[in-house]
């Protein structure tokens, strides 16, 4: 007898398996060594169904699986089953018919669906993470989807810097908040929230200004009045203490105005200081 030549007997192998599992399989030998595989009770424009190929590793049934699913008539996806434990293969991924991936879901939407099956849909706090490793070892960065509760979830992005687990540098929160340097904030109501120092060539601030204090119905403050409230509190009137300003920082924009108005309050204050010491000189010229 001719010894069978590798290929065809890998091809044979196949064969032998999924003509276990199937009634009808074929080989089309003109293009190459292929094994066909189809189930017989699914009908060629059936809506749904399934044809899978099962690997065991014992001899009870137990191992994984790949199968191809229907999804319409005329369109099919694949999916990847793997065996944990004295169960039945469970799904750990799928690939639909137009490329989008699901790892642990069916869910597939997006181009790339992830989840974690081992946290509860209802779960109060998990995180699903995505790592890009950089060695052999555990090191590298990660993008992480973080629940805030059981139905808000933010995103943590994290690097690596030295010999060390991945440290989280930035997370932006389940409201869109964006922290840096951060994982949590004490007033939610900042957008942005950075932990350190920041440096740009410009910054806009969109601000109201402060031309109302040369409005003619603006009570300018006496200097009189701003000397006694100044004995008072140690501050300027309309100005946060130093106290508030170390305990909540302060609002550029509205301390630019406030500022503003100061300035505009002296401006007025000395103008009319002018028109004054210009009359004293005109009357010693008299005299």
């Amino acid at each position: 007898m001719q010894k069978m030549t590798k290929p065809f007997r890998l091809s044979a192998v196949l064969l032998m398996l999924v003509t276990q599992a199937y009634s009808q399989t074929s080989i089309n030998s003109s293009s190459g060594n292929y094994v066909y595989v189809y189930n017989a009770g699914l009908a060629t424009n059936a809506p749904s169904g399934s044809v899978e190929l099962r690997l065991n590793t014992t001899s009870d049934g137990w191992g994984a699986k790949l199968s191809t699913y229907k999804e319409t008539s005329n369109t099919a996806g694949l999916a990847f089953f793997t065996q944990f434990g004295w169960t039945t293969p469970v799904e750990r991924m799928r690939i639909t018919s137009t490329g989008n991936v699901g790892i642990g879901t069916s869910f597939t939407s997006s181009t790339l669906s992830i989840r974690n099956t081992q946290l509860a849909d209802d779960a109060a706090s998990g995180m699903v993470d995505l790592s890009f490793r950089t060695t052999s070892g555990e090191w590298g960065t990660k993008i992480a989807a973080f629940k805030e509760s059981s139905n808000t979830a933010g995103m943590s992005f994290y690097t690596q810097y030295g010999w060390t687990a991945p440290f989280e540098r930035m997370r932006i929160t389940s409201t869109g908040n964006l922290l840096i340097g951060k994982t949590s904030q004490l007033n939610s109501s900042y957008k942005v929230d950075v932990a350190g120092s920041i440096r740009s060539n410009e910054i806009v601030v969109n601000v109201t200004g402060a031309d109302f204090v040369f409005d003619p119905s603006y009570n300018l403050p006496s200097l009189d009045e701003v000397e006694k409230f100044i004995q008072t509190n140690r501050h300027l009137p309309d100005i946060e203490s130093a106290e508030e300003m170390q305990t909540n920082g302060i609002a550029v924009g509205k301390t630019e105005v406030k500022l503003l108005q100061k300035i505009e309050e002296l401006t007025l204050h000395l103008i009319r200081q002018e028109k004054e010491i210009k009359e004293l000189k005109a009357k010693l010229k008299e005299n």
